[in-house]
């Protein structure tokens, strides 16, 4: 009875892992599901390729520079799993280069376009998880990424996701949001996400919007700011640079790294739906083996 306590206590206090929602329902409810999870390898990468695991049929439309994208293995401990290729689970690596610098073609940005398929209204979420190898110039008005471009525009609302001067970033036709607390640094694996929250009150001063940053399955923190929350304006979703192909002005943001998948709901999902998406850390089921032989000693 004493070791059934124990047991007990551990589980109350996390040890055998936190208890939180699955991520299948979470995943299921999602309105876009990109996994990334065609192929073993190969490039360029075709539109084709590029499918909604929603069954919404949010696919991609067309592909910018489909030879600088690649498919690769990825960690395996993804919401989604091992893909269906295989049994390894797949990611979309992006490849942007360097022309020449300082010229009108200065950087060429690979990636894909959802046309049509912004994610509008007042309540929504985004969340990636994704590799990042750097930024793609040395320049220092180039020192950010736009891992995704949802509808921003011409007299849209839409917004810039991703990565400036090392912070997680979010930057709207209303204003940018830089999270000094969420640095990022080259070489890591992180699960970030963007909750867009209308209180629905009325009162736009009681909106938020939050963003999560989880490197090695641990949230380093968040940032709440009382923003109204913006969405598409437009009706695109660029995934890879604000804008892509070849240029040397946005197309210097592009992301460079490789991304495991992409999923958007259109409602704000909580802390703890956001949580259950990411893997737990190695070291807590370490902890917990280690906890049941401590158990098994006293018996």
């Amino acid at each position: 009875m004493k070791n059934l306590g124990i047991i007990a206590a551990l589980a109350a206090v996390g040890l055998f892992g936190v208890q939180q929602a699955s991520a299948g329902p979470i995943l299921d409810s999602a309105e876009i599901l990109w996994q990334f999870d065609y192929a073993d390898s190969g490039s360029p990468v075709t539109t084709g390729q590029i499918t909604d695991s929603s069954g919404n049929g949010h696919d991609a439309s067309s592909v910018v520079e489909g030879s600088l994208l690649n498919w690769t293995t990825v960690p395996a401990n993804g919401p989604g799993g091992a893909s269906t290729v295989g049994s390894a689970a797949r990611g979309l690596q992006f490849n942007p280069v360097v022309n020449i610098p300082g010229t009108a073609d200065d950087v060429t940005s690979p990636g894909f376009i959802a046309a049509g398929d912004a994610i509008n209204g007042t309540s929504s979420t985004v969340f990636a998880r994704f590799y990042w190898d750097g930024y793609v110039s040395d320049d220092a008005n180039a020192q950010m990424f736009w891992l995704l471009n949802n509808s921003l525009g011409s007299g849209g609302v839409g917004y810039l996701f991703g990565v400036r001067n090392d912070n997680l970033s979010l930057h709207m036709t209303n204003g940018s949001f830089d999270s000094t607390q969420l640095k990022l640094t080259p070489g890591s694996w992180y699960d970030v996400a963007a909750v867009f929250d209308d209180k629905g009150d009325g009162d736009t001063a009681n909106d938020e919007i939050t963003l999560y940053l989880y490197k090695n399955g641990q949230l380093l923190s968040h940032t709440i700011s009382h923003v109204v929350p913006t969405t598409g304006g437009s009706t695109n979703i660029i995934v890879g640079s604000e804008t892509l192909g070849t240029g040397s002005v946005n197309h210097r943001k592009g992301f460079d790294g490789t991304v495991d998948y992409i999923a958007f709901w259109d409602t704000a999902l909580s802390e703890g739906q956001i949580s259950a998406l990411v893997p737990e850390p190695a070291t807590l089921g370490m902890f917990s083996l280690g906890a049941l032989a401590l158990i098994r000693r006293r018996r």
